[in-house]
């Protein structure tokens, strides 16, 4: 479930830029409420022609005091733009256009933006590197 934090959440400013085999997004995360409590932001990432509609690409529990506003980084591997191609043994990602969405589950998005991404092929052993 979503849990009991017993305050309000308000995320905004999404954007997402791509680097170093990285999509970032970046929001800002506000507790509108009257008590000091954890939030679980996610960001969502989607494209053509996949098996879903999109997929959980990150997200990161903050602790904000009442009234509070904290910048939030969320880093997506790029694996999750791409399908599993198994001829070739490597993860395919499409040059193209993705949605990146932010919101407090997968029913509750409350952004949207569009990042541009090259085409990528990652092999099947590969791993994200830190940011």
């Amino acid at each position: 479930g979503h849990g009991l934090s017993y305050t309000t959440f308000g995320y905004s400013g999404l954007t997402a830029s791509s680097a170093k085999q990285f999509v970032t997004a970046r929001f800002s995360a506000h507790n509108s409420g009257a008590r000091d409590g954890m939030a679980v932001p996610q960001i969502y990432v989607s494209g053509a022609g996949w098996e879903a509609p999109k997929r959980l690409g990150g997200w990161k529990k903050i602790a904000l005091a009442a009234g509070a506003t904290q910048s939030v980084d969320v880093a997506v591997d790029p694996r999750l733009f791409g399908m599993f191609d198994t001829p070739t043994n490597s993860w395919k990602i499409s040059a193209g256009t993705y949605r990146v969405m932010l919101g407090s589950s997968a029913k509750d998005i409350r952004e949207t933006v569009t990042v541009e991404l090259a085409a990528m092929n990652l092999p099947a052993g590969w791993r994200p590197k830190k940011m």
